[in-house]
């Protein structure tokens, strides 16, 4: 094995003194081959999802929002906390109105589509909240059904005045085993003067009527 890498040696150097020139040029034409493909193909990656696989889910979550949002860097998030939420948004459209035509800043996102959330809408709730909105539903399952069969103005009124109907008179009953210092709940007619308020709106054109 040693005589065999003794050997190859030898060649090799015999190649190199019968080819000095053409050796000199191989490596000068390696050497700018090298040079250029650095300066052309050489790239540096400093994003760190750049070592997780592009068909990672995550992965594809980020670069959506990146794509959404236009990521820079020296991205500043600004919260404003307000005892109303109405001083709290006029603040912030002020703000990005101002900063709007700032040229020293190059981007405002202040609002944004909300529409693709509505549909995870119940997600934002909280544990309670479900609880109470799938005790509503459950209790007002036969009303749902019955209006679903026949969704006309008639119809819903006439269900609405069936729904109150049953309310007091099981409030009225309830009421003669209640102790006189227990709060009693008056019944819900949120949706019965949300509904009229619409109704009535839709009256005078061009008011669209939108359903509670």
């Amino acid at each position: 094995m040693r005589d065999s890498t003794q050997t190859m040696y030898h060649r090799f150097a015999g190649l190199v003194l019968r080819h000095p020139f053409g050796i000199l040029l191989a490596a000068a034409l390696g050497v700018i081959l090298s040079l250029l493909m650095t300066a052309t193909q050489l790239t540096f990656q400093t994003n760190r999802l750049d070592l997780i696989a592009s068909g990672n889910h995550y992965r594809q979550l980020g670069d959506a929002y990146d794509r959404e949002f236009e990521a820079l860097p020296g991205d500043v998030i600004v919260v404003i906390r307000a005892e109303r939420p109405e001083a709290a948004k006029a603040l912030a459209t002020a703000l990005a109105q101002r900063w709007a035509t700032d040229p020293h800043i190059d981007q405002v996102w202040y609002r944004i589509n909300v529409d693709a959330l509505k549909n995870k809408a119940l997600l934002y709730l909280s544990p309670d909240d479900l609880m109470a909105l799938r005790q509503k539903l459950q209790d007002h399952q036969a009303f749902l059904e019955e209006l679903t069969a026949a969704p006309t103005v008639q119809h819903l009124l006439a269900l609405i005045n069936r729904e109150m109907s049953t309310a007091l008179v099981g409030q009225v009953f309830t009421g003669f085993l209640q102790d006189d210092h227990q709060a009693k709940e008056p019944p819900d007619l949120s949706l019965l003067v949300a509904l009229l308020q619409q109704l009535n709106q839709a009256l005078d054109a061009p008011h669209a009527y939108q359903s509670p």
